[in-house]
């Protein structure tokens, strides 16, 4: 323990920087030497999450987010979202016991409602509880880059933005690539992009991905009260395409994705035969007109949404038989969205950003059905009946800019059909203390209006909804740092939050299971520090997230129990001529605090070593995943009780090629 109270006291030394990391590795060229970018490019790299009337320099952008390159990241042994996420000050993505995956950002997080927004070229990717973020669905051969909003994005994207905002950026244009790589534990995984010239300058594109296998065994030390210890073999197989075209002023994309789980461990049932199976279909237009200083923007959305949970003999809801859990009919499972917004330059100081938006959520009927040799024998019941929930929302922004100053001031405002209307604000001031650095003082309020997993379900044991429940508001504040000069990047975040009406599950007083219910208020407070430095062919960074739980681990905050205290990031990057490159990378968390207290997960190290070899345009690569053989334990993030889920045999490799024509 000693020793990890001076790894971290060096961090915070020598780690200061909490966008700056980003930022530079979104930058990184194919070239023999790491910086290709002056410091004038490096400061002026562009996001477009924080800012939708338009791309916005990091540095100057009210808010704190950073912007990842997925080929840069590879080059550190980083190859899928879920990687690169995880290198993200105050973000985790953790796999649950069916093998589905639940992001955390700074500690907030919830089985059946996130509170991190997920963003397809920054429209909302809707599944019907907002729980289950994509992100094996997703091809990594499309993206372009990844921009994370941590802190409240409702102003601007509304409901289930009170955490954070992940913004998945596709490629428009660029080299056609064709990947395959294979590795232990049955991983193989084929994918592609490819684009092309239309008539005039308008573009089209599309991505695809096949994957199979790279799932870990789980094993769980404490189970729920109903169910004995056991362990999962848990699979997975992915296939999903992304497409668009780009014609002049309009924009069209596509997407769609299949995923399926197999290995299920829940509250209900262990079983090795388990299978949760995931579909969706994403469409997309919009059309911009511009109009002297002004920008009108028009758009439109559908996506749908099915899924299906089949699992034996569950002790929980039917004894002895095979029991299935999905739609009746996909097609009444959807949100559709629509919408309009005007950017306006007033002046050479105030810039004004006003829309409305109207978005309709329906549910199907979600139901059990006994099974006999794959037939249904018998409905068990409806456990979410059909619903049709409409939200609208009128939103506006202001930026005033004067000197080395810029005020921003926002308000959203929703009529929520069920829960009623609010009201969510935000204020900035963004300071340039010289022209390599800013200090941001930042506060905003997300919410999260109820789903209908959350107001509506019944049929089930397990749980039941509440149809009085009230919004979840998150009030955060930020103050933040940042430096750039001399391929040296250094920022350093404080943050606190407080959490009102907070949606969780709690035993149920009037029949058995849990219910639904809205919690007392909760604080957390936390620092997010990253540094990060490049020396000719060598680039460093380090990065340390600290979140202290001011309720302690208490019943109105049980996802705290589930985020260590301290997350401790290190990479280390070397160019050893310019066809080779070799990269580490290291995680360190410390243990875990129980609901009971105690603290019963110790801590995890995870080390990754990757080589790569370019020869014309052949890229050849290898990654050793936990060199260090070290156990990986995690709280499951689908109990309410906490019970401690192993993730064994993680030391293995992915090797592949990858072709650029």
């Amino acid at each position: 323990m000693q020793a990890n109270k001076k790894c971290l006291a060096l961090v915070l030394l020598s780690s200061l920087s909490s966008l700056g990391y980003a930022t530079s590795v979104a930058s990184l060229a194919d070239e023999s030497y790491l910086f290709s970018l002056t410091l004038e490019e490096l400061i002026q790299i562009k996001v477009a999450v924080a800012e939708p009337s338009g791309e916005e320099s990091i540095i100057n952008t009210p808010a704190v987010v950073s912007r990842y390159d997925t080929k840069s990241m590879a080059k550190f042994g980083h190859r899928t979202l879920v990687d690169v996420l995880n290198a993200i000050p105050g973000v985790e993505v953790k796999v649950s016991n069916s093998g589905n995956f639940t992001v955390f950002i700074r500690g907030l997080q919830d089985v059946f409602n996130q509170k991190v927004l997920f963003l397809l070229d920054g429209t909302p990717y809707y599944q019907f509880t907002h729980s289950l973020i994509p992100l094996s669905g997703i091809p990594i051969e499309g993206i372009s880059h990844i921009e994370v909003i941590r802190g409240p994005g409702s102003v601007i994207y509304g409901t289930n933005a009170s955490a954070g905002v992940i913004n998945i950026v596709t490629k428009k244009e660029g080299d056609n690539t064709i990947a395959l790589s294979m590795g232990s534990h049955d991983y193989k995984n084929l994918g592609g992009y490819l684009s092309g010239k239309l008539k005039g300058n308008n573009r089209g594109y599309i991505a695809f991905e096949k994957q199979t296998g790279g799932q870990f065994n789980s094993y769980f030390d404490r189970g729920f009260s109903t169910l004995d210890p056991g362990e999962v073999e848990l699979g997975n197989e992915a296939s999903s395409v992304i497409s668009g075209i780009n014609w002049g002023n309009t924009n069209l994309s596509f997407s769609a994705f299949k995923v399926i789980n197999t290995g299920i461990n829940t509250e209900a049932n262990t079983s090795n035969n388990g299978e949760v199976t995931e579909n969706s279909t994403f469409f997309h237009i919009d059309h911009l007109v511009e109009i002297q200083k002004s920008q009108i923007k028009l758009y439109a959305d559908y996506n749908n949404y099915h899924h299906s949970f089949e699992f034996e003999n569950s002790a929980a809801i039917s004894p002895g038989n095979s029991v299935r859990t999905e739609f009746k009919d996909s097609d009444k499972n959807y949100r559709l969205r629509s919408g309009a917004n005007v950017s306006w330059q007033a002046n050479q100081y105030t810039r004004v950003f006003i829309g409305a938006e109207y978005e309709t959520r329906s549910t199907g009927n979600y139901h059990s059905t006994n099974l006999s040799n794959g037939e249904p024998t018998a409905l068990l019941g409806s456990v979410l009946p059909e619903s049709d929930i409409s939200e609208s929302s009128i939103y506006s922004q202001l930026d005033y800019t004067y000197g080395n100053m810029r005020l921003t001031s926002g308000l959203r405002f929703t009529n929520h059909e069920t829960a009623g209307d609010y009201a969510t604000p935000k204020a900035s001031i963004v300071y340039n203390l010289t022209p390599v650095s800013s200090l941001k003082f930042l506060y905003s309020v997300g919410f999260n209006s109820p789903n209908g997993i959350q107001t509506g379900i019944t049929g089930l044991p397990i749980v039941v909804g509440n149809s009085d429940l009230k919004p979840e508001i998150i009030t955060t504040y930020d103050l933040a740092y940042s430096y750039s000069e001399n391929n040296t990047l250094l920022v350093a975040n404080l943050y606190a939050l407080k959490v009102t009406d907070g949606i969780d599950r709690k035993a149920n007083s009037s029949g058995p299971g849990l219910v639904y219910v809205n919690s007392n208020e909760f604080e957390h407070y936390g620092i997010e520090l990253d540094f990060q430095k490049s020396i000719k062919r060598v680039m460093l960074f380090s990065n340390l997230s600290y979140l202290h739980d001011a309720n302690s681990v208490s019943t109105s905050d049980t996802s705290s129990a589930l985020s260590p205290e301290y997350i401790f990031a290190f990479g280390s990057h070397y160019t050893l001529s310019q066809s080779q490159q070799i990269g580490l990378s290291y995680e360190f968390k410390t243990e875990r605090k129980t609901a009971s207290g105690d603290k019963s997960l110790k801590a995890s190290h995870l080390a990754n070593i990757n080589y790569q070899y370019q020869h014309d345009n052949l890229q050849f690569f290898v990654t050793l995943n936990n060199i260090l053989g070290s156990e990986i334990r995690e709280p499951d993030v689908n109990k309410t009780e906490m019970t401690i889920q192993t993730i064994s045999d993680t030391t293995g490799f992915i090797a592949g090629i990858k072709a650029t024509f």
